[in-house]
Parts: structure tokens; C-alpha cells; sequence
């Protein structure tokens, strides 16, 4: 079958992965601003005589406790390297590191080693004012890579703008969705990517997404906790909140809130995080503890503000916790006498939630159908939008399900139920599948508009060069004409979104 290309915006070091490429010009040693704290150590070591001699492109770094192994690989253009020397490079990094994983249990979680890189070749210094041709360069190497081994990559653009041109030139390459979908899901990637690029996706994150970055399931959550305690775990049929209020009845509240924050903590965010952030959502619920949705919001440059924590600014992108966060303990929500408290503690936010599903369509990810609250929520909304003739309109929400669930279910609630990997074997095949989803859905509701303004891109769209010259001619020409024109920033302003890092229109923004 091979493997798939990813893109995502975000930290190439904040991904977590199994291998990752650590850029570096001839001779050099990498810089530290490529390295975590938990990596610093593997920046330092020694190359043998062969890379000081230019002979070798590639050299193994190894890795830090649970993160990837890191590849040091000379990509950076000087005079010494032109871009298809930096190509060869990431070839013999992408040949190297898969060998180098072969057999080996993936850090990542997934049944299929994630590789990761930024996008080479496009820094200030290197081949920044090509930008377009080197994507395209890069996409060669990653495209003809993935057809040959089980090995995925992840793209990781820290600009706006690259990530457009990134998804853009996917598109005119692959067409509508990727041969790695199963076809039943065509459709939903094309429905879902529609609701995102008009604004009208939302999405509720479950515990299923986070597994990939390391952190357990809610009966492994509390399995964990408990046998560190020297308790017996769940039974698979046990209900889990009654559960959980046994194990706080004999741990105490504080100790047990605090066995559970630990377990949900992890320094690496999955690569399901990073593709629903890179998404325009801008409202998002989640039932999860942890911080790695925020965390990738924050490597995506597009951070939340977290409710309840604080309020939310205007056209601001936020996210609702729904059941409380590992910074602030007393919150979580997760024994009987939390689910009992949550009406008078949180009833608002529930109803916020309500809104979301009757005026948006809602996307839920890694989301089984036990959580209480969810129930209720979903059984009021299903009140509200039965006809009177017992029917109802379009569904609210999208629901992404392995397990078969009963027709009853399906009947109860107004969603569209999508099976996932029916035909896979196994879980993380048909996690594989979500993210594979996830990414068609990134790349369809990308508008492709935030660098048609920037000439750094003009290798990737040749007939729109001419007209690219006409506006910013004009847009020159304005800005000398009419500095203090009110006119002319209203005009600049409206543009802005199409200019991407240009850097001489974004000169005339700065300019007063």
C-alpha cells in the first residue's frame, strides 16, 4: 500500500514522531533553536572525519527518552549546496531513517512509522526567495518516497503561507481525495471540507486523538492510576464513573486528581492535534484533560483561548474544556459527584455546546458514545430538531466510530455515524484512516489565497505571475503617491490576507 504524505502547520520538534530531519549547512553543527530541552545533549555529538569532508550527506544523532530519533542532514543552501544537492539530502534522510525503523515498535504509536521534516530549502537564507521551487522539489522527493516503503511523512510548515502553497500544490497534483482513503470516506473528507472552508465546522475531541501522543484511553487512564496504588482495574463491562469514584473514595481527591494530571501529560503532540488545528476551525470542545490540542494551536500560530479560564476576545479561535485540564486539578470532572455537581457548576457550557451543534456541523474525533453529558446534550438537541412529523433535517454532526453501534443509537441522535476502517485490522489501521481523513479535510478547505500576492511563490503559479506584478505595481505605486491616503490602508488592508511574507508589500504595511 506504501505510506501518505501529511501537511500540517505547526513546530516540526513538537510533533511526535519517530524520525525527524535536523537541518545543517556544510561543516557546520545544527543549530540549537532545531533541538528541545530533552535533545540538547544530542546536538553535541561528535561527526567523524567523513562529514567534516563533506562526503557524508546524512549522520544519526539518536534519540532522547520516548522522542524520535534525530537525523542530521546537510539541506541548507550555500555555495557549496544547490537545491538538488539539499534534495539528495532529504532522499538519503528518508532512505536511512526508514531502514533505521524497520522492525522497530513505533514511538509514535502508530501502526505505520511517521517520519517528520519542515519544509526544506525555505528558510531567509536559503532558497526563500524560491520558495515555489523548492516545494515542488520537495514534494517530488516525499511523493516518490511513500510509494516505495510503509514509512508516512508529515510536512510541517511553520508559515501560513507555505502551508497554503503546500496544500495547493497537493491539490493540483493528487486532484480531489487521496488513493490512501478508503473510497467510502470520499465523500465525507469533500462534505466535511466544504462545512470548514464556508466556517461552519466545529469539532469535539475525545480521548481516542491523544492516544498517538502516548496518553491512555479513560479505562486505561483510570487502570493506571489505580494500579499504581496497588487497586484492582476496570471490568470490561464496569461503569467507569462509578468507578473512578471508588478509586477517589480510597486514594482521597487531591491524590487522586494528581495521579490523573500526571498520566495525561506528554511533551509531543500527535499528529491528529496537529491536522485539526491547521484546520479553519476557530470553535472547538473538548472531553480531554491534557494540553496537546493547545499545544499544537500554539506551534500552529493560531492559539485558543481556553474556556472557562478566561473570555473570549472577539474573532477570537477557543476552545471549551469541557471537563476540566491538568492545570487546574479541582476542575475535572470525572467521579459521580463531579457529574452530579456539573449542572449547577457547568450547565452554561453545556449549553454552549448545544448552540455549536444547532448552528454548526459538528465533527467529533476520537469520541466514544459513554460520556454522560454528551448524552445529554445530544438528547436535547435531538428534542429540538425533530419535525412534527417525527423526521428530521440534515444531520448536526459528523461522528467518526470503529465499532459497529447499534441502530437504536443511531436513531436516537440526529448525526451522520461514520464507520472507519471497517475492512482494517485493528485499531491503529483505522486511526491511521482518521488521520488520513483529516488531512484530505485540511487540504480541501484550504483556500489556497494567502501567498498568490507573494512572489517567492511565482514557481508554483506561472500564469498568474503577470497579474501578481500588475496589483503589487500598483500597490507601489499607490503607497508613493498617497502615503496618508485612509483609501489606500483600507485597500492594503484587504489585500493583506493575499500577501503572504512578501517581503516588500509587507514593507509598504509597516511604512507609515
Amino acid at each position: 500500500m506504501g505510506g501518505h504524505v501529511f501537511v500540517v502547520r505547526g513546530d516540526v520538534r513538537k510533533l511526535r514522531c519517530d524520525a525527524r530531519l535536523v537541518p545543517a549547512y556544510e561543516n557546520n553543527t545544527p543549530k540549537q533553536i532545531w533541538f528541545l530541552d530533552d535533545e540538547s545533549k544530542l546536538r553535541m555529538k561528535q561527526a567523524d572525519e567523513s562529514w567534516e569532508s563533506s562526503s557524508k550527506r546524512v549522520r544519526p544523532l539518536g534519540a532522547s527518552e520516548r522522542g524520535p530519533a534525530l537525523w542530521v542532514a546537510k539541506v541548507g543552501l550555500d555555495s557549496a549546496t544547490t537545491l538538488t544537492r539539499a534534495m539528495e539530502g532529504v532522499s538519503e534522510f528518508l532512505q536511512r531513517a526508514a531502514a533505521d525503523l524497520q522492525g522497530t515498535k513505533p514511538v509514535s504509536e502508530r501502526c505505520k512509522p511517521l517520519i517528520a521534516l519542515h519544509v526544506v530549502a525555505t528558510g531567509q537564507h536559503n532558497w526563500g526567495a524560491h520558495k515555489g521551487d523548492a516545494i515542488v522539489a520537495l514534494l517530488d522527493v516525499l511523493d516518490a518516497f511513500v510509494v516505495e516503503r510503509e514509512v508516512d511523512v508529515a510536512i510541517v510548515a511553520g508559515e501560513e503561507e507555505t502551508y497554503a502553497a503546500l496544500q495547493v500544490t497537493r491539490s493540483m497534483r493528487h486532484g480531489d481525495v487521496s488513493t490512501g482513503l478508503e473510497s467510502a470516506l470520499h465523500e465525507v473528507a469533500r462534505g466535511l471540507a466544504a462545512h470548514a472552508r464556508h466556517g461552519n465546522l466545529t469539532a469535539l475531541v475525545g480521548a481516542g486523538l491523544s492516544m498517538n501522543a502516548g496518553l491512555p484511553n479513560w479505562s486505561g487512564l483510570l487502570r493506571g492510576v489505580a494500579q499504581g496504588v496497588n487497586l484492582r482495574g476496570p471490568e470490561p463491562t464496569e461503569d467507569l464513573v462509578r468507578y473512578a469514584s471508588w478509586v477517589e473514595q480510597i486514594m482521597g481527591p487531591r491524590a487522586f486528581r494528581a495521579a490523573i494530571a500526571a498520566r495525561c501529560c506528554a511533551a509531543r503532540h500527535a499528529l491528529g492535534h496537529a491536522l485539526l488545528a491547521s484546520m479553519p476551525i476557530r470553535e472547538f470542545v473538548t472531553l480531554n484533560y491534557d494540553q496537546l490540542l493547545e499545544d499544537a494551536a500554539d506551534a500552529a500560530g493560531s492559539p485558543f483561548e481556553v474556556i472557562p479560564h478566561g473570555r473570549v476576545g472577539a474573532g477570537r479561535r477557543w476552545l471549551l474544556k469541557l471537563h476540566g485540564s491538568v492545570d487546574r486539578l479541582d476542575d475535572i470532572v470525572i467521579t459521580e459527584r463531579d457529574y452530579e455537581r456539573f449542572d449547577d457548576w457547568r450547565s452554561a457550557f453545556r449549553g454552549v455546546v448545544e448552540a455549536q451543534l444547532v448552528t454548526r456541523h459538528m465533527l467529533f474525533v476520537g469520541f466514544g458514545m459513554a460520556d454522560p453529558n454528551v448524552g445529554r446534550v445530544l438528547d436535547s438537541v435531538a428534542r429540538a430538531t425533530r419535525r412534527d412529523d417525527g423526521g428530521r433535517d440534515a444531520p448536526v454532526g459528523t461522528l467518526l466510530h470503529f465499532d459497529a453501534i447499534a441502530e437504536h443509537e443511531k436513531r436516537r441522535y440526529p448525526l451522520s455515524f461514520v464507520r472507519v476502517g471497517e475492512h482494517e485490522n485493528g485499531i491503529g489501521p483505522r486511526a491511521r484512516q482518521v488521520e488520513i481523513l483529516l488531512d484530505d479535510v485540511a487540504r480541501l478547505a484550504e483556500d489556497g489565497t494567502h501567498h498568490l500576492l507573494d512572489r517567492r511563490f511565482d514557481g508554483l503559479h506561472p500564469t498568474e505571475v503577470a497579474v501578481r506584478k500588475q496589483v503589487a505595481d500598483f500597490l507601489t505605486a499607490l503607497h508613493v503617491a498617497h502615503p496618508d491616503s485612509r483609501l489606500r490602508r483600507e485597500v492594503m488592508g484587504h489585500l493583506r490576507p493575499l500577501m503572504g511574507g512578501d517581503p516588500e508589500l509587507t514593507r509598504l504595511l509597516k511604512s507609515k
